[in-house]
């Protein structure tokens, strides 16, 4: 099952071989802006509600089992989550190195520079909480559902990606959006990131399909299976 695609999405906007470490700094520190320990959790608690938890709401076989002994999901998806905390702590320390290097190749030190104060700043927190809180999922969770293999288009992952973009905007403040507006129009490092957005897709969209090895598959089935079990003999006592 694919549950990489909120990691993705919840940092929306978010070393070159031979470069010395003083010239990546800026780089770096912008990478690790959008992918802190916060933000992190943050995503973590979104993808157990949606990305895991959603999935399997949208199943039907697995909304049958859950009408006929209530609570299967959630109980799946606690028993889940010690196994599914670790694997997203590794995701989040692969996107974070992917994005260094992103940025590295198309950005300025200046630019990197510029979306790492922004990002770092009161409002730029804001702005990425209030994104994440508004993730919408709806046409990647179709697809997962939908699609043999559980890919996920890019399409689907656009188009959720700017209803998220919106629902996050419109919870701001009329003055954050209005300071918004004023930085993404008029500065350097804001112009840079527009320019390189295709590219943040693209990785985004190589994340999201990338499936977990089968030993991680089978950690997570030991961790569910018993749960699950325990719950239907739960009911069957009722």
């Amino acid at each position: 099952m694919q549950f990489r695609f909120l990691a993705a999405c919840a940092a929306l906007l978010l070393t070159t071989p031979g470069m010395a470490q003083d010239e990546t700094d800026e780089y770096l520190r912008l990478a690790t802006t959008l992918t802190d320990d916060a933000l992190s959790e943050q995503s973590f608690e979104i993808a157990i509600q949606i990305g895991f938890k959603g999935v399997l709401e949208a199943d039907e076989e697995m909304v049958a089992l859950e009408t006929e002994c209530p609570g299967l999901i959630s109980t799946m998806a606690e028993a889940a989550r010690p196994v599914m905390w670790e694997l997203h702590q590794r995701d989040n320390l692969d996107y974070r190195t992917a994005l260094h290097k992103l940025f590295a190749r198309r950005l300025s030190r200046e630019e990197a520079a510029g979306g790492a104060g922004f990002f770092a700043s009161p409002l730029g927190k804001r702005f990425v909480y209030t994104l994440q809180l508004g993730i919408s999922a709806d046409n990647v969770i179709a697809d997962v559902v939908s699609n043999e293999d559980m890919s996920i288009s890019r399409g689907s992952l656009e188009r959720d990606t700017r209803t998220s973009a919106l629902r996050g905007i419109l919870a701001l403040s009329p003055e954050d959006r209005k300071e918004l507006t004023r930085l993404f129009s008029s500065e350097d490092w804001a112009r840079a990131f527009s320019r390189i957005q295709p590219e943040v897709t693209a990785l985004q969209h190589k994340l999201v399909n990338q499936d977990y090895p089968p030993e991680d598959h089978a950690r997570i089935d030991a961790s569910v299976q018993p749960a699950t079990i325990a719950h239907f003999e739960k009911c069957d006592d009722r």
